[in-house]
C-alpha cells in the first residue's frame, strides 16, 4: 500500500516523512506528485452513498472530474465503462449496506473500478481489490482487470492482493513478491517457481553438509 501511495503520487517527502528512490514511466524520470493525474487509484475501502446506484456513481464522477464533456459524451461513456466491467445488468440497483440490500460485493469493486476508469487513465492502481471477496467473485474481478490491461486503449494495471488463490495468482502477467518491504522476486509470473526452487536446491545442499558435518564429528 506505501509503495502503491507513493507510485501514486498521494505521499510526498516532507512532514517529517523521507522518500528515497526514483520513479520512471517508460524509462523516464516523473514527479509522482505533479503527474497524478495519470494514475487513477481504487482503495482497499469504497465510501459509496448505499442508495446510489453504479450509474449514478460512474456519471457523477465523470461529471465532476471531466467538465468540458457534454452529457450525451458522458452518457457514452458511462455507457461503455459499464459494458466493459460487466456492471449492465446491475446498473440501476443501489449500491447498499448492511441494512439496504444491494449489489453483490464483486459488483461493488467493479463499480469503484469504473468511478476512476471514467477518467481514461494511463495507469489504474489498485489496492487490494479482492479483499472481503469469496474466491469466485475475487477470480472475476482480476480477469476484468486482466481484459481492461489487455485492451488496445486500455490501461496498465498495478495491484496488490493479499494470499490469492492460485486461479487468481495465474491471471497476473508480472509479480513483485516482498517481504519485510524488501523485494524478494521480480519479473514475469511464470519464472517464479524456477527463482525460488535454486534456493530451495541451496538450502538442502546446505542442510545435507550440516547434517554430514555432525555425522563426522
Amino acid at each position: 500500500t506505501s509503495l502503491l501511495n507513493i507510485i501514486a503520487g498521494r505521499i510526498a517527502s516532507g512532514n517529517g516523512k523521507r522518500i528515497d528512490g526514483l520513479v520512471t514511466l517508460d524509462g523516464t524520470p516523473i514527479d509522482p506528485v505533479a503527474e497524478s493525474e495519470r494514475f487513477a487509484y481504487v482503495m482497499q475501502d469504497d465510501s459509496f452513498q448505499s442508495t446510489v446506484t453504479p450509474s449514478e456513481a460512474l456519471r457523477f464522477s465523470a461529471r465532476l472530474r471531466l467538465p468540458s464533456l457534454s452529457p450525451s459524451e458522458v452518457h457514452e461513456l458511462v455507457r461503455t465503462v459499464q459494458a466493459k466491467l460487466g456492471l449492465m445488468e446491475c446498473k440501476s440497483t443501489p449500491i447498499g449496506d448492511e441494512l439496504i440490500k444491494g449489489i453483490s460485493g464483486g459488483e461493488r469493486r467493479r463499480t469503484s473500478v469504473g468511478v476512476e476508469l471514467v477518467t481514461r487513465p494511463t495507469i489504474l492502481l489498485l489496492d487490494e481489490p479482492t479483499s472481503g471477496l469469496d474466491s469466485f467473485m475475487a477470480k472475476v474481478v482480476v480477469e476484468y482487470l486482466r481484459s481492461i490491461a489487455r485492451e488496445g486503449e486500455g490501461a496498465t494495471v498495478l495491484t496488490t492482493i493479499h494470499q490469492p488463490s492460485s486461479e487468481v495468482f495465474n491471471l497476473f502477467d508480472n509479480v513483485i513478491v516482498m517481504k519485510g518491504g524488501r523485494v524478494v522476486f521480480e519479473g514475469p509470473r511464470e519464472d517464479i517457481e524456477t527463482h525460488f526452487a535454486r534456493y530451495d536446491r541451496r538450502a538442502k545442499r546446505g542442510a545435507r553438509g550440516r547434517s554430514e558435518a555432525k555425522r563426522r564429528e
